[in-house]
C-alpha cells in the first residue's frame, strides 16, 4: 500500500466481521501488519455490536447477513453513509452479487482469495477517501527538503538540479537507480515542489500487483468487465487527475500492457476495462527503474517506444557506495527521526560507529541503513552506539546451520533456510520477522508466495494459506 503513510494507515478503523476463525485470524494479522485499528466480530451477534463502532470501513463475510443481503445495505448506507463495505462471499453467490447495485463505496471479492486481493481493494476504497486532501508527505525516514546538503557528489548534483529543473512543467521524467536509493523519494519530493502539489500523488509498483490485474488497477473497469467485477472502479490515472501518477518499477510491466500504457499515453485519455466512454486525462507521470531499461529493450522485454515516451527527462540516482560523504549524514538524520518517534531516547553514534558505516558498500542502499541503524538502535542497551554489527546481527536472529565441509548451498537455499528459521523463531510474525532480516514486510511476503508457488514448504501456518490463496 505504498500511496499510504504509516501515519495515515493508523488513522484508519477497519471491522472484520468473518464467521471462520483460520481467515478472521489471517485477516486480522495482515490489517495490524499494515498498522490498520481493528476490531473483529465472528457472528451475527458480534456484527451488530461491531457496526455500532465509528469506522471507515467494514470487511463482511456475506453469510453474518441477516435477510437478504440488498436489504443490508441499503439500511448500512442510510445509517453509516460513509462506511466503505469490502462483501467476502462464495462463488454460488456470486450472480446474486452481481445483480446489485452496488455503490462506488462497495467492492466484492470471491473466496478464496489471494491476499493481493484484498490488499487492492483496501487500497482502492480508502484512496477514494484520501485523494481529495491526500497527505504529499514521503513515508519513511528520508525526504530531500530535510537534507539539504546531500548533494556534494557530482551524479547527485546533477540529480538534484534536475528536479529543480523540471519540477513546474508538465514534461515526463524516468527516474532509475538500484533499489533502495530513493527513488520514489525523489519522485514525491518532484511533486512537492511542482505546480501540481495541491493535486493527488498516486503511486502504483507495477511489480507488485499481479500480471493479471494490473489492466484495472491502472486504467480502472466497469461492472462486469471480468468474473468477480460487480461494481464500477476507477484506476489509478483517474484517481490521478491533475496530479501526478508514479508508476513505481515500470520495467517489470508486462510487455501487452506496455502497449496499452503507451496509448493513453500518447492520446492523454482512455477507457475503463469493458467501457465506452472515453475519459480524457490531465496527469504528470514520473517513472522509476532499477533496470538498465536500454539494456532491457534490446532483451525485447521493453518496448522501445514506450522508452522514449518515459525517458524525456532522465534522471540517475547514484548507489550510496558511490557516495560514503553522504552516509554520516543520512544516518544522523535517521537517528534523530528514530530518537523523535520514540520519546524518552537519545541514542547517538559515536565516531567510530560511522567510521564503520562508511566503510560498509551498502548493497541495500539507503533502504538497508534505515533498516540497520533502526534494529541496531531497539536492541541497543546504551544511548550511545559505538559497534554496529551487520551479518553478525543477523545470524543472532537468525541462525543458519553450519554446512558440513565439502557441502554447499546456492544463495537462494540459503535464504529460504534463513527466512524459515527467522519466521520460527518469531512465530510466524512476519513484521518481527521481516525487522530482524532487513527487509520489509512486503518483500518477505513475496518471497514467501514465490516459494508456495514453486511447490515448497513455508512456515507458515498451513491452514491460513488455505483460507487465503
Amino acid at each position: 500500500m505504498a500511496s499510504l503513510t504509516t501515519d495515515a494507515k493508523s488513522q484508519v478503523k477497519v471491522l472484520v466481521a468473518e464467521g471462520q476463525k483460520v481467515m478472521r485470524r489471517a485477516i486480522m494479522t495482515y490489517l495490524e501488519e499494515h498498522h490498520f485499528q481493528v476490531s473483529k466480530a465472528g457472528d451475527e451477534r458480534g456484527l451488530e455490536i461491531l457496526l455500532g463502532e465509528q469506522a471507515d470501513l467494514l470487511l463482511l463475510d456475506t453469510t453474518l447477513v441477516k435477510g437478504t443481503l440488498a436489504e443490508f445495505l441499503v439500511d448500512l448506507r442510510r445509517q453509516k453513509p460513509q462506511l466503505a463495505v469490502i462483501l467476502m462471499t462464495y462463488p454460488d453467490q456470486q450472480e446474486n452479487l452481481e445483480k446489485l447495485q452496488l455503490s462506488e463505496k462497495v467492492e466484492c471479492l470471491i473466496k478464496p482469495f489471494p491476499i493481493e486481493s484484498l490488499e487492492n481493494s483496501i487500497r482502492r476504497l480508502i484512496e477514494k477517501e484520501t485523494v481529495p486532501t491526500e497527505d504529499n508527505s514521503t513515508e519513511g525516514y528520508l525526504n530531500l527538503d530535510d537534507l539539504p546538503s546531500v548533494h556534494r557528489h557530482p551524479a547527485m548534483k546533477k540529480a538534484i538540479g534536475l528536479l529543480n529543473g523540471v519540477a513546474n512543467s508538465d514534461i515526463t521524467v524516468l527516474i532509475s537507480g538500484e533499489s533502495g536509493v530513493g527513488k520514489e523519494i525523489f519522485a514525491h519530493t518532484l511533486h512537492m515542489r511542482s505546480n501540481r502539489a495541491q493535486h493527488p500523488f498516486v503511486g502504483l509498483n507495477c511489480a507488485s500487483v499481479p500480471a493479471s490485474l494490473l489492466e484495472a488497477e491502472l486504467f480502472g473497469s466497469e461492472r462486469g468487465a471480468y468474473t468477480g467485477s460487480v461494481s464500477k472502479r476507477m484506476g489509478k490515472f483517474e484517481m490521478a487527475q491533475k496530479g501526478m501518477l508514479l508508476l513505481d518499477e515500470v520495467s517489470e510491466m508486462d510487455i501487452s500492457l506496455q502497449t496499452k500504457l503507451l496509448r493513453v499515453i500518447q492520446e492523454k485519455e482512455l477507457y475503463r476495462v469493458g467501457g465506452e466512454t472515453r475519459i480524457h486525462l490531465d496527469v504528470r507521470i514520473i517513472a522509476t527503474t532499477n533496470r538498465d531499461l536500454r539494456d532491457w529493450v534490446k532483451k525485447g522485454n521493453f518496448r522501445e517506444d514506450l522508452y522514449y515516451r518515459l525517458n524525456v527527462i532522465p534522471i540517475h540516482i547514484p548507489a550510496l557506495r558511490e557516495r560514503p560523504e553522504d552516509i554520516p549524514i543520512l544516518a544522523q538524520y535517521i537517528m534523530d527521526r528514530f530518537n523523535r518517534e520514540n520519546k524518552g531516547k537519545n541514542i547517538t553514534l559515536t565516531p567510530q560507529a560511522v567510521a564503520q558505516l562508511a566503510k560498509y558498500s551498502w548493497p541495500g542502499n539507503i533502504r538497508e541503513l534505515e533498516n540497520i541503524l533502526i534494529r541496531t538502535a531497539f536492541l541497543s542497551s546504551n544511548q550511545k552506539i559505538d559497534k554496529i554489527d551487520f551479518e553478525e546481527e543477523i545470524a543472532a536472529e537468525s541462525p543458519v546451520a553450519a554446512i558440513p565441509t565439502g557441502e554447499f548451498k546456492t544463495i537462494d537455499e540459503m535464504e529460504r533456510q534463513m527466512i524459515r528459521q527467522a519466521l520460527e523463531t518469531y512465530e510466524g510474525n512476519r513484521v518481527r520477522t521481516a525487522t530482524a532480516l532487513g527487509i520489509s514486510v512486503r518483500t518477505l511476503r513475496n518471497k514467501l508466495r514465490l516459494y508456495r508457488e514453486e511447490g515448497l514448504a513455508t512456515p507458515d501456518d498451513p491452514d491460513e494459506r488455505s483460507a487465503l490463496n
